[in-house]
């Protein structure tokens, strides 16, 4: 969560797109607002948070931004079925300059680390960061989670990396429509394949049976799905 002076901001607008989300909102009376504030989230290797905020006066002001954050390390079939989170410790807090929310259970560590590119106060719960912007200026601050694990274990076990979706979307057929919506839904969808794509044999991708819960090879929800798509060309099939 985000609070800038003490106060949640306006939002205004948010656009989704393949791995990442930006939302736009404000800070003060929404006729003459005092600030705009440009959120980024973005999910690779890990979760990063660009905000770019923006002095729409004309002289300089001083803002703080709280960023709250927190982990109950649930087990993703515990999420999915909407149960507690399991035994063990949970804890957070500042160590060598960043945020650490981690959790134990015996030998199984996994923890996220969180760091920011300006100087700010670590806090149990989250980082302030205090800025000041020029008149019409903007201050960018960048939040970056970085999982980690026991030493020596990886974070995943999986045996297929992400394929380059936007590889793969070069060379998808692409729709015009009279209806205006028809185009955007045909988008949408190849988005959304895209999305479950593994690096498969040979260069091919292969079809994962579902995201985030089942990022794996499932052969028959794999097989529909290739079987389903065949307008798309055949390299699903074949990976």
């Amino acid at each position: 969560a985000l609070g800038v002076s003490g106060v949640i901001p306006r939002l205004l607008d948010d656009t989704a797109t393949a791995g990442s989300l930006t939302s736009t909102c404000v800070v003060g009376d929404p006729t003459r607002p005092e600030l705009l504030i440009t959120r980024r989230t973005a999910l690779t290797d890990r979760l990063t948070v660009s905000l770019a905020v923006r002095n729409l006066t004309a002289d300089e002001t001083s803002t703080v931004l709280d960023l709250t954050v927190e982990a109950d390390f649930a087990d993703l079939f515990d999420v999915k079925r909407g149960v507690a989170p399991r035994e063990g410790f949970v804890g957070a807090g500042p160590i060598d300059g960043s945020l650490l929310l981690t959790y134990e259970s015996g030998d199984f560590h996994r923890s996220v680390r969180v760091v920011c590119n300006s100087d700010c106060d670590i806090l149990r719960d989250g980082l302030r960061v205090d800025v000041t912007i020029g008149a019409r200026g903007v201050a960018d601050v960048v939040i970056e989670f970085l999982p980690q694990s026991t030493p020596g274990t990886p974070l995943s076990t999986s045996t297929s990396d992400p394929m380059d979706v936007e590889e793969w979307e070069r060379d998808l057929p692409t729709l015009v429509a009279a209806p205006p919506g028809v185009a955007n839904i045909w988008r949408r969808a190849t988005t959304d394949i895209g999305s479950l794509l593994l690096a498969g044999p040979n260069g091919n991708p292969i079809v994962a049976a579902g995201f985030p819960w089942f990022m794996a090879l499932f052969g028959r929800d794999s097989l529909i799905t290739s079987c389903s798509t065949l307008m798309l060309g055949n390299r699903l099939g074949r990976g």
